[in-house]
């Protein structure tokens, strides 16, 4: 999930606010595994009603993860990082990427 943000954010050059979530099992897992039956959504405020009616209809669990704008790619305790800094860390790879590492606003 965090890659799957990190690069929409990269890609859209557009920031994420993530809210608290509380995630089952390990926090690892969840953040950086690649599990399936997980997709990320990005919709408008106006198609928000519609997506949850649709997720409704057939019994799928949706769960608002944030909003996306600013600069940043903030997820409530685990990153708040400003987009270049993303990119960068990205870009170079898991070596040169431990440069960026957390940091506040």
């Amino acid at each position: 999930m965090a890659v799957a943000l990190a690069e929409s954010c990269i890609q859209g050059k557009r920031g994420f606010r993530g809210t608290y979530v509380e995630f089952k099992g390990r926090k690892d897992a969840a953040l950086f595994g690649e599990a399936q039956s997980r997709i990320i959504l990005s919709v408008s405020q106006k198609d928000r009603t519609r997506l949850d009616k649709i997720c409704q209809k057939h019994h799928v669990v949706l769960t608002r993860l944030g909003k996306v704008g600013g600069k940043r790619l903030t997820i409530p305790g685990y990153v708040n990082l400003p987009l270049d800094q993303v990119e960068q860390a990205w870009r170079s790879g898991p070596d040169k990427g431990k440069k960026a590492s957390r940091s506040g606003p």
